[in-house]
């Protein structure tokens, strides 16, 4: 099940999440990705949620985004999934150490490992806003875009986790008339769209999120 709340944080924790970014960049740097880490951006206030529980409203279709940024914030939309499949252990009491041992041997275990760290070093209270949170941290940490600026790549990193809610119902031969009640409290048609979308297609769990991102943010970028 997916969960769905964060609130605000002072300068102290702030502070402790850059410093945890800076060692998903050097993890990141170890394994491959980006060649030069972009410039930072100004946190928001104090006083300023960083995430919170929203239906998001669709953006609009003006050209937002470089193409560099839309590859780098395609990459926070894979650390993010880690980092919400994280937050689930979490919630669920699993211990750091067994989390950990889950990405030991994989594919980008280093980087994996450094996320875990940030997740368990901070508040969760709902998987899916930490998520999104954490994406939006990284739209500004790793690919260098505002927070202003990254609320719209937000809304589409939101729709492709209503993929990833909705493939989780399909698979469990669940109709799709339970995945369209998970998402009853957002008020617009997207989260339909997307159930259906992803209950007619024929694709992987990854390959229909990144169908569903994708597709979001072609009409962001201009591609």
């Amino acid at each position: 099940m997916i969960h769905d709340g964060l609130g605000s944080v002072g300068v102290p924790k702030r502070r402790s999440r850059r410093v945890a970014w800076i060692a998903i960049w050097v993890a990141l740097t170890a394994s491959c990705a980006p060649a030069s880490p972009p410039p930072a951006v100004p946190e928001p206030a104090a006083s300023q949620a960083t995430v919170a529980e929203r239906d998001p409203s669709k953006p609009s279709l003006a050209k937002t985004y470089t193409a560099k940024e839309r590859q780098q914030l395609t990459f926070c939309i894979g650390i993010s999934e880690t980092a919400r499949r994280v937050a689930a252990e979490k919630l669920r009491g699993s211990p750091i150490e067994d989390v950990k041992k889950s990405y030991e041997g994989k594919p980008n275990a280093r980087l994996n490992v450094a996320t875990v760290d940030k997740v368990f070093g901070e508040e969760v209270t709902t998987a899916w806003d930490y998520a999104v949170g954490f994406f939006e941290e990284c739209a500004r940490e790793m690919a260098g875009v505002s927070p202003d600026r990254a609320k719209f790549a937000s809304y589409c990193m939101q729709n492709q986790l209503m993929a990833e809610v909705a493939f989780q119902y399909k698979t469990s031969g669940k109709p799709k008339e339970q995945a369209y009640a998970h998402f009853v409290r957002f008020k617009s048609s997207t989260p339909k769209s997307i159930v259906d979308l992803v209950y007619a297609s024929i694709k992987e769990r990854a390959a229909v999120r990144m169908e569903v991102w994708n597709t979001c943010m072609a009409e962001l970028s201009g591609a």
